[in-house]
């Protein structure tokens, strides 16, 4: 092996081990709940609005999330991507948000209430949305039930 294809090697072994080795450090903080993460929030023109931090691993209510543009598409994705996995006849349509809860985790867990169904006929569900925003297809549905107990006054 050339002295050149030694050297590649080497490097390759390095930034692989300081891969690893990142990544275990970053688990165990998370772990410990000491880690945080920053998430940007974005504006209407797209622009970086503000820089926030956000705690990893903890359940957390998300404020204000009836105006929240992230939790409303992830809302609206859960509602269609469940019509479509469940091939029903006619799909489901979001009425509203109910609540809004989120894990940071590799990405962004979204657990949502939401009051879907047809004009007369609305269920509330729970849905849980996992959002990786670095990947092209960046969101995952990966729960979709309707609750068992429900308020009909929330309709």
């Amino acid at each position: 092996m050339s002295m050149m294809m030694k050297m590649l090697v080497t490097v390759a072994a390095r930034r692989h081990l300081l891969l690893i080795l990142g990544t275990a450090i970053y688990l165990f903080a998370v772990s410990c709940g000491v880690a945080e993460a920053y998430n940007f929030h974005w504006n209407a023109k797209g622009a970086a609005a503000e820089k926030r931090k956000m705690p990893l691993g903890r359940l957390r209510d998300v404020p204000d999330f009836q105006k929240n543009l992230e939790v409303q598409e992830a809302a609206n994705f859960a509602v269609r991507e469940y019509s479509h996995q469940q091939k029903l006849a006619e799909d489901l349509q979001l009425w509203k948000i109910l609540s809004a809860k989120y894990q940071v985790v590799s990405g962004t867990i979204y657990y949502l209430k939401l009051l879907a169904g047809s004009e007369k006929n609305k269920k509330q569900y729970e849905a849980q949305v996992w959002v990786k925003p670095w990947e092209h297809n960046y969101m995952y549905l990966t729960d979709f039930k309707p609750t068992t107990s429900w308020d009909p006054s929330q309709a």
